[in-house]
Order: structure tokens, then C-alpha cells, then sequence
């Protein structure tokens, strides 16, 4: 599901709870580029120190444009005679409790009759260029590639700067 500036105040609260109750998460981000050049693209010779401040500089330079999350939630599936159930707790386990039950569970190999759910969003994202009454304009990068990459994925320019969720980065 997209997530814009229209939809956000309602898909919030469902998110949160989907969050919560999930057994894995995954993110992915879309920005208007990586790197800038073969040589300030973060390689396996480069000590932590140099990854740290490649990967900064790309950070600083570049703008996320869609956060993509998808949670995971394990299901069991009803046999002929409905003695499985679905696998949510409904009771309120403290919350250390609840974190270690899940961790156990994510290490167990999943039985026949067990499958996950996916809820994925993606979250289109624009740099807003006002907080409060002051206003900052933005400047950022975008590659060339990044952005040839973007539009054969069919990525929605329009959706991203006329009804992206507005957030300041200083």
C-alpha cells in the first residue's frame, strides 16, 4: 500500500500496532542515489573509518525518497477440523517477555502449517522546505542512474512531490 500526506493520519496507527505485533521486519529505502563515483562507493578494502565516511557523505548528499517497510506476521494455518489457530498473542505480556517469546520463535524452523503474512508500505517521502514560520530551502543530489533505475521501476515522481509525506531534515 502507498502511504502519502492524504493517507498517513490513517494508516499510522494501524502500522504502529502492525509493528508491534510483528515476528520480523524489513526495510528498504529509495533515494536519488548511492554514490557519486566508483571511487566513493564503499568497497571491501576500505578500513571502518572509510565506509563510515563514504557512506555519511552519500547520506548527506543524497535524498531518501520512499522508505518501504513490510512486516511479518506468522500464521497457522485450520485443518478439516479447525484445531489450529492463528498464532497472534492477544494477552498482555510485558513487553520483555513478548520480545523473547518472538526471538525464540524466529530461530524455530517453520512448521507445515505455519506461513507469514506480509503487510508491506511504502512511504513516499519529501523534504520539506519549512519548519514553523522559518523556511530552508533544499539542494540535493540526484544521479542519473539512480534516477534512470527509479523510472524503469516504475516509480511515481508526481505521487512522490505532490503528495509525499512531508519531513524536515536539518
Amino acid at each position: 500500500m502507498d502511504v502519502t500526506k492524504a493517507n498517513f493520519q490513517k494508516v499510522k496507527l494501524d502500522f504502529e500496532k502492525s509493528i508491534n505485533d510483528s515476528e520480523l521486519i524489513s526495510i528498504d529505502l529509495e533515494m536519488t542515489g548511492l554514490w557519486d563515483s566508483f571511487y566513493s562507493k564503499a568497497n571491501s578494502i576500505d578500513n571502518m573509518q572509510m565506509k563510515y565516511e563514504k557512506i555519511k557523505n552519500a547520506a548527506e548528499k543524497f535524498q531518501i525518497i520512499q522508505f518501504g517497510v513490510c512486516t511479518f506476521h506468522k500464521k497457522i494455518v485450520q485443518d478439516y477440523y479447525g484445531s489450529a489457530s492463528d498464532n497472534s498473542n492477544n494477552s498482555e505480556d510485558s513487553t520483555n517477555d513478548s520480545h523473547r517469546k518472538k526471538r525464540s520463535r524466529i530461530s524455530e524452523k517453520p512448521k507445515k502449517n505455519e506461513y507469514f503474512e506480509a503487510r508491506p508500505l511504502n512511504f513516499y517521502v519529501y523534504p520539506s522546505n519549512k519548519i514553523g514560520i522559518f523556511r530552508k530551502e533544499r539542494v540535493f543530489s540526484i544521479l542519473n542512474t539512480a534516477f534512470e533505475f527509479l523510472a524503469e521501476n516504475s516509480f511515481d515522481f508526481n505521487k512522490w512531490v505532490y503528495q509525499g509525506k512531508k519531513y524536515y531534515r536539518s
